[in-house]
């Protein structure tokens, strides 16, 4: 069996081989991400709506859910382009544009992704209800991250014994439901990583039913599982040093004069991307690693 470390060693090296090109193609996502979001959230501006209520967080998880289904085509394609990348081939941009064109993929890339964010938006929905109902009833009190904050003023702070039997006695109930909110989002994210190869397999094959992609990806995420969720975890940690380590001391350049906060917005752009491109090659290196295992090597469909 093919390690994890040595998976991620693998995306790695193509990523720098291929960096220019992966830039581009997870930059116009990216742009038409922003954009779509954009013109959405002043939609949801217009509607002056609640900041914290439940009709807001739905908006909000609906918005999202549109943005990923409206660039379904393209983020498929980009799959597409990995795939063919790993063969051999160059990431284009161009050619994951041209999903959106043909009736067929698009389709398929739509309904699939569909499927997929219907399930991350009714998880999310459940985690959002537990914050807004369930804590209320279970804690007395509704939810809010001032209650531990109210503990360490400086007074407590500088009185440690105070500090401890004021979490303890009047805070107990607050930091156990802390506890609880972070099981809810780790079961969030274990569920939707049974989501995960199903993209590329409708990458492989854009004509293949997007519904047996789907039971075909969640099979061998299941079978995979805990492997898979080791590299989920390391991945994530990664990304999280990476970006302190970059971003941390590019903050320092947003206190240049005049081009100051345009480096820094490019070195954030810059991180992002690479993060972006590092993931989805890891996670595509893991499946084909274990697809081989089984002897049965992805195969790329004739796309003509």
């Amino acid at each position: 069996m093919k390690k994890s470390s040595e998976i991620r060693a693998n995306a790695r090296f193509d990523l720098y081989q291929n960096m220019g090109a992966l830039f581009k193609l997870y930059g116009v996502s990216l742009l038409l991400t922003v954009l779509i979001s954009f013109v959405l959230q002043l939609l949801v501006n217009a509607l002056s709506l609640q900041e914290g209520s439940l009709l807001e967080e739905l908006i909000s998880s609906l918005s999202a859910f549109l943005v990923a289904w409206l660039l379904a085509p393209y983020t498929i394609g980009a799959n597409r382009q990995l795939l063919e990348m790993e063969q051999g081939g160059t990431p284009s941009y161009q050619k994951a544009w041209a999903w959106f064109r043909q009736g067929a993929w698009n389709r398929n890339a739509s309904s699939l992704v569909f499927i997929i964010q219907a399930w991350a938006l009714a998880l999310t929905l459940a985690s959002k209800l537990f914050d807004l109902f369930l804590w209320p009833l279970v804690f007395s009190e509704p939810f809010s991250s001032n209650l531990l904050f109210q503990d360490l003023s400086i007074a407590n702070v500088l009185s440690l014994p105070t500090l401890a039997s004021s979490l303890v006695a009047s805070r107990g109930s607050l930091l156990l439901g802390l506890l609880l909110q972070l099981a809810v989002a780790i079961l969030v994210q274990l569920v939707l990583l049974l989501f995960l190869f199903a993209p590329y397999l409708q990458a492989a094959d854009p004509l293949r039913p997007p519904k047996e992609c789907l039971r075909a990806g969640i099979a061998l995420a299941k079978e995979h599982f805990w492997p898979l969720v080791g590299m989920f975890l390391v991945l994530n940690i990664q990304m999280v040093v990476f970006l302190l380590v970059v971003l941390i001391p590019c903050l320092l350049l947003a206190f240049l004069p005049v081009l100051g906060v345009f480096l820094y917005l490019a070195a954030g752009i810059a991180a992002v991307l690479f993060c972006r491109a590092y993931l989805d090659l890891s996670y595509l290196y893991f499946l084909l690693a274990r697809l081989e295992e089984k002897e049965q090597p992805l195969t790329l469909s004739d796309l003509g």
